[in-house]
């Protein structure tokens, strides 16, 4: 391990990966075109064309994996919105919401060659702070974590498989 990096990302390194699911699988499947002489992929929750870039790719992988094999429809979830959080404009990559339109899960997305660090899930606990999901998912496509937040015990456990 290198000494001369941080002690959150040391953190996660030494963590058992518990959620084994990858989403790489899931890219070959993405709708892309080239546009403009740039490359977009097909987004079927905001029913739009977007410009890809690595954590796009990773995204709409995740995308394509909670509707092909979850059975989430697109109507169930949003993506890149803006919130406020203690009056600071927000914007979350991924969000679930349950059959009663309530937040399920927030989504945490980072490109395929971005490692996990502690970070990354105080970046989506921080987002939960105002939408109160109960489940967090920190992906690169590669490593996914997945947390239930125990809201009244202020704590989150790591599980090792998605909740849905």
């Amino acid at each position: 391990m290198d000494e001369n990096q941080p002690e959150s990302q040391k953190e996660l390194n030494n963590m058992k990966i518990l959620l084994d699911l990858s989403f790489e699988p899931w890219v070959k499947l993405l709708k892309t075109r080239q546009h403009v002489g740039k490359m977009e992929v097909y987004d079927p929750v905001r029913r739009k064309y977007i410009h890809l870039n690595q954590e796009e790719l990773v995204r709409q992988a995740i995308i394509r994996f909670m509707m092909d094999v979850k059975g989430i429809p697109r109507t169930r979830m949003a993506v890149e919105k803006q919130f406020l959080v203690n009056g600071l404009k927000k914007r979350f990559d991924l969000l679930i919401f349950d059959h009663n339109a309530m937040p399920f899960m927030i989504v945490e997305v980072k490109a395929f060659s971005v490692k996990l660090a502690q970070i990354t899930m105080d970046q989506a606990g921080w987002y939960n702070f105002e939408l109160r999901a109960p489940y967090l998912l920190i992906s690169n496509g590669v490593q996914s974590f997945v947390y239930e937040i125990d809201f009244p015990n202020n704590t989150a456990k790591m599980l090792n498989e998605l909740p849905l």
